[in-house]
């Protein structure tokens, strides 16, 4: 668990897999994006940055970004997906705690966090186990699929929409509920 693995080979229709670990000791990473050949991650208490200094393909220094969401012992806040705007910005959700109530303000979140890691933005919360990896950023329209609320008993799938660049405000709003 908190290892990092290449993987080359995944293109090819036929042969075998190589599999080599670059990085080990991470909690629970479960985001991934590359931003100029460098790998960022989603883990339980930050947003990391990994650096290979002498080109050996082995991580050798784990850079925070940012570790402004709170983390308690809840097995279930897994901090899932890794996504950026054309800004460089970073979006990604916080899951709350499974059954129980929040206990930080975190807990059940979709998350901004500035491109250089100063600063975290909540801009949705209610989710219960968001599944991030639906997550979709065009210009200040976050669309989402398939949360299962800590409100609601049932799967429902919800579009998450910027109502003021000012601002960001957010509107949570499910696609069978028609505005009024």
């Amino acid at each position: 668990m908190g290892d990092v693995w290449i993987v080359e080979g995944i293109h090819q229709l036929e042969g075998q897999l190589t599999w080599k670990r670059i990085c080990s000791g991470l909690f629970q990473p479960l985001g991934l994006k590359i931003i100029d050949d460098k790998i960022h991650l989603t883990c339980r208490d930050q947003l990391a940055k990994l650096h290979d200094t002498n080109g050996d393909e082995t991580i050798d220094y784990i850079e925070c970004l940012n570790n402004d969401h709170q983390v308690t012992e809840h097995f279930h806040e897994f901090a899932m997906g890794l996504q950026t705007d054309a800004e460089g910005n970073f979006y990604y959700a916080k899951s709350a705690r499974h059954a129980k109530d929040s206990l930080v303000p975190h807990h059940g979140t979709l998350l901004k966090v500035a491109a250089d890691g100063s600063r975290t933005d909540i801009l949705a919360t209610g989710f219960r186990a968001a599944k991030p990896e639906n997550f979709t950023i065009k210009a200040w329209d976050l669309k989402r699929s398939k949360n299962y609320g800590s409100k609601h008993l049932n799967e429902r799938e919800f579009q998450i929409i910027s109502t003021s660049i000012k601002g960001n405000q957010i509107i949570l709003a499910s696609p069978d509920l028609q505005p009024t």
